[in-house]
Protein backbone atom coordinates (compact mmCIF):
# COMPACT_ATOMS: atom_id res chain seq x y z
CA UNK A 1 0.00 0.00 0.00
CA UNK A 2 2.85 2.40 0.73
CA UNK A 3 4.20 1.98 -2.82
CA UNK A 4 0.73 2.57 -4.34
CA UNK A 5 0.24 5.65 -2.18
CA UNK A 6 3.63 7.03 -3.25
CA UNK A 7 2.76 6.46 -6.94
CA UNK A 8 -0.63 8.19 -6.56
CA UNK A 9 0.96 11.18 -4.76
CA UNK A 10 3.65 11.37 -7.45
CA UNK A 11 1.07 11.26 -10.27
CA UNK A 12 -1.11 13.96 -8.63
CA UNK A 13 1.95 16.18 -8.04
CA UNK A 14 2.97 15.81 -11.70
CA UNK A 15 -0.53 16.70 -12.94
CA UNK A 16 -0.76 19.72 -10.59
CA UNK A 17 2.71 20.91 -11.68
CA UNK A 18 1.61 20.71 -15.32
CA UNK A 19 -1.62 22.64 -14.63
CA UNK A 20 0.24 25.28 -12.60
CA UNK A 21 2.87 25.82 -15.30
CA UNK A 22 0.12 26.21 -17.92
CA UNK A 23 -1.85 28.73 -15.86
CA UNK A 24 1.27 30.77 -15.06
CA UNK A 25 2.42 30.47 -18.68
CA UNK A 26 0.00 33.23 -19.69
CA UNK A 27 1.90 36.50 -19.78
CA UNK A 28 0.22 39.90 -19.51
CA UNK A 29 0.93 42.36 -22.29
CA UNK A 30 3.70 44.78 -21.32
CA UNK A 31 2.55 48.41 -21.17
CA UNK A 32 5.15 50.90 -22.40
CA UNK A 33 4.98 54.51 -21.18
CA UNK A 34 7.15 57.58 -21.73
CA UNK A 35 6.54 59.24 -18.36
CA UNK A 36 10.29 59.67 -17.85
CA UNK A 37 10.83 61.03 -21.39
CA UNK A 38 12.03 57.59 -22.49
CA UNK A 39 10.23 54.33 -23.13
CA UNK A 40 9.93 52.21 -19.99
CA UNK A 41 7.67 49.45 -18.77
CA UNK A 42 4.78 50.73 -16.64
CA UNK A 43 5.82 48.34 -13.85
CA UNK A 44 9.38 49.73 -13.88
CA UNK A 45 8.31 53.40 -13.85
CA UNK A 46 8.68 55.00 -10.38
CA UNK A 47 5.92 57.57 -11.02
CA UNK A 48 2.19 57.33 -10.31
CA UNK A 49 0.85 56.90 -13.86
CA UNK A 50 -2.60 56.08 -15.25
CA UNK A 51 -2.47 54.89 -18.87
CA UNK A 52 -5.33 54.43 -21.33
CA UNK A 53 -4.69 52.75 -24.68
CA UNK A 54 -6.98 53.29 -27.66
CA UNK A 55 -8.58 49.89 -27.00
CA UNK A 56 -9.13 50.66 -23.31
CA UNK A 57 -10.72 54.03 -24.14
CA UNK A 58 -13.07 52.40 -26.65
CA UNK A 59 -13.97 49.63 -24.19
CA UNK A 60 -14.73 52.12 -21.39
CA UNK A 61 -16.64 54.51 -23.67
CA UNK A 62 -14.18 57.38 -23.15
CA UNK A 63 -14.96 60.12 -25.67
CA UNK A 64 -13.69 63.34 -24.03
CA UNK A 65 -11.05 64.42 -21.54
CA UNK A 66 -13.81 64.73 -18.96
CA UNK A 67 -14.41 60.97 -19.40
CA UNK A 68 -10.68 60.33 -18.81
CA UNK A 69 -11.06 62.10 -15.45
CA UNK A 70 -13.96 59.79 -14.56
CA UNK A 71 -11.63 56.76 -14.74
CA UNK A 72 -8.52 58.41 -13.24
CA UNK A 73 -8.12 58.80 -9.47
CA UNK A 74 -6.95 62.28 -8.37
CA UNK A 75 -7.82 63.89 -11.74
CA UNK A 76 -10.69 66.35 -12.02
CA UNK A 77 -11.59 68.20 -15.21
CA UNK A 78 -14.47 70.62 -14.96
CA UNK A 79 -15.73 73.87 -16.39
CA UNK A 80 -14.27 77.03 -14.92
CA UNK A 81 -16.21 79.76 -13.12
CA UNK A 82 -17.94 82.17 -15.45
CA UNK A 83 -17.09 80.45 -18.72
CA UNK A 84 -18.36 76.93 -18.06
CA UNK A 85 -17.09 74.20 -20.39
CA UNK A 86 -15.53 76.74 -22.76
CA UNK A 87 -12.41 76.98 -20.57
CA UNK A 88 -12.06 73.77 -18.51
CA UNK A 89 -9.87 73.53 -15.43
CA UNK A 90 -7.50 70.56 -15.08
CA UNK A 91 -6.86 69.59 -11.46
CA UNK A 92 -4.52 66.82 -10.30
CA UNK A 93 -4.28 65.96 -6.60
CA UNK A 94 -6.12 69.16 -5.72
CA UNK A 95 -3.77 71.52 -7.60
CA UNK A 96 -5.21 73.45 -10.53
CA UNK A 97 -3.56 76.86 -10.62
CA UNK A 98 -4.98 80.19 -11.73
CA UNK A 99 -7.97 80.69 -13.97
CA UNK A 100 -8.65 83.00 -16.87
CA UNK A 101 -6.76 83.62 -20.08
CA UNK A 102 -3.46 84.49 -18.37
CA UNK A 103 -3.55 82.24 -15.29
CA UNK A 104 -0.72 79.77 -14.77
CA UNK A 105 -1.64 76.11 -14.66
CA UNK A 106 -0.49 73.49 -12.15
CA UNK A 107 -1.48 70.54 -14.35
CA UNK A 108 0.51 70.54 -17.59
CA UNK A 109 -1.19 69.37 -20.81
CA UNK A 110 0.94 67.97 -23.64
CA UNK A 111 -0.24 66.83 -27.06
CA UNK A 112 2.39 64.76 -28.91
CA UNK A 113 5.08 66.28 -26.69
CA UNK A 114 4.02 69.90 -27.27
CA UNK A 115 3.04 71.89 -24.17
CA UNK A 116 -0.39 73.53 -24.36
CA UNK A 117 -0.22 76.63 -22.11
CA UNK A 118 -3.93 77.47 -22.40
CA UNK A 119 -6.89 75.13 -22.24
CA UNK A 120 -9.47 77.35 -23.89
CA UNK A 121 -12.12 75.57 -25.86
CA UNK A 122 -14.69 72.94 -24.92
CA UNK A 123 -13.78 69.58 -23.42
CA UNK A 124 -11.39 68.03 -25.90
CA UNK A 125 -12.42 64.81 -27.63
CA UNK A 126 -9.97 61.92 -27.47
CA UNK A 127 -10.51 61.32 -31.17
CA UNK A 128 -7.68 59.39 -32.83
CA UNK A 129 -5.60 58.92 -29.68
CA UNK A 130 -3.04 56.15 -29.43
CA UNK A 131 -2.85 56.53 -25.66
CA UNK A 132 -3.33 58.96 -22.78
CA UNK A 133 -0.93 59.14 -19.82
CA UNK A 134 -1.84 60.93 -16.59
CA UNK A 135 1.21 61.54 -14.37
CA UNK A 136 0.15 62.37 -10.82
CA UNK A 137 2.32 64.41 -8.49
CA UNK A 138 5.03 67.04 -9.14
CA UNK A 139 6.65 66.63 -12.58
CA UNK A 140 8.76 69.81 -12.65
CA UNK A 141 12.04 67.95 -13.17
CA UNK A 142 10.89 66.45 -16.47
CA UNK A 143 8.07 68.75 -17.60
CA UNK A 144 8.80 72.26 -16.29
CA UNK A 145 7.27 74.75 -13.89
CA UNK A 146 3.58 74.35 -14.76
CA UNK A 147 3.38 70.73 -13.65
CA UNK A 148 3.26 70.99 -9.86
CA UNK A 149 0.11 68.86 -9.69
CA UNK A 150 1.12 66.56 -12.54
CA UNK A 151 0.98 66.23 -16.31
CA UNK A 152 -1.51 64.92 -18.84
CA UNK A 153 0.11 63.59 -22.00
CA UNK A 154 -1.90 62.79 -25.14
CA UNK A 155 -0.40 60.79 -28.01
CA UNK A 156 -2.26 60.81 -31.33
CA UNK A 157 -2.22 57.90 -33.75
CA UNK A 158 0.44 58.54 -36.36
CA UNK A 159 0.04 57.97 -40.13
CA UNK A 160 1.33 54.65 -41.42
CA UNK A 161 2.31 52.92 -44.68
CA UNK A 162 -0.92 50.91 -44.98
CA UNK A 163 -4.03 52.22 -46.72
CA UNK A 164 -6.91 51.81 -44.31
CA UNK A 165 -10.09 53.47 -43.19
CA UNK A 166 -12.88 53.14 -40.68
CA UNK A 167 -16.21 54.69 -39.77
CA UNK A 168 -18.16 54.50 -36.52
CA UNK A 169 -21.73 55.68 -36.08
CA UNK A 170 -23.29 56.18 -32.65
CA UNK A 171 -26.97 56.87 -32.09
CA UNK A 172 -28.61 57.65 -28.78
CA UNK A 173 -31.35 59.38 -26.86
CA UNK A 174 -32.23 63.05 -27.35
CA UNK A 175 -31.45 62.93 -31.09
CA UNK A 176 -27.78 62.11 -30.52
CA UNK A 177 -25.89 61.08 -33.65
CA UNK A 178 -22.07 60.88 -33.77
CA UNK A 179 -19.98 59.93 -36.79
CA UNK A 180 -16.26 59.18 -36.47
CA UNK A 181 -14.37 58.55 -39.71
CA UNK A 182 -10.67 57.87 -40.36
CA UNK A 183 -8.70 57.39 -43.58
CA UNK A 184 -4.95 56.62 -43.78
CA UNK A 185 -3.18 56.60 -47.15
CA UNK A 186 0.50 56.47 -48.18
CA UNK A 187 1.46 59.35 -50.49
CA UNK A 188 4.91 57.94 -51.23
CA UNK A 189 7.55 55.63 -49.80
CA UNK A 190 8.14 57.81 -46.73
CA UNK A 191 5.14 60.17 -46.76
CA UNK A 192 1.79 59.25 -45.25
CA UNK A 193 -1.49 61.08 -44.69
CA UNK A 194 -4.05 60.39 -41.97
CA UNK A 195 -7.40 62.19 -41.87
CA UNK A 196 -9.84 61.86 -38.99
CA UNK A 197 -13.08 63.69 -38.29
Amino acid sequence: HAVQRALVVSAVTTVLAGVTSQSFGQVLEEIIVTAERRETSLQQTPISVAVFSAEAMEFKGIETMEDVATFTPNLDIKGSRGSGNVSPTYQIRGLSGGAGATGERSAALYIDGVYMPRTSGPFMNVLGMERVEVLRGPQGTLFGRNSTGGAIRLFTEQPGPEEEGSMNLSLGNFDRADVNAMYNVPLGDTTYLRLQA
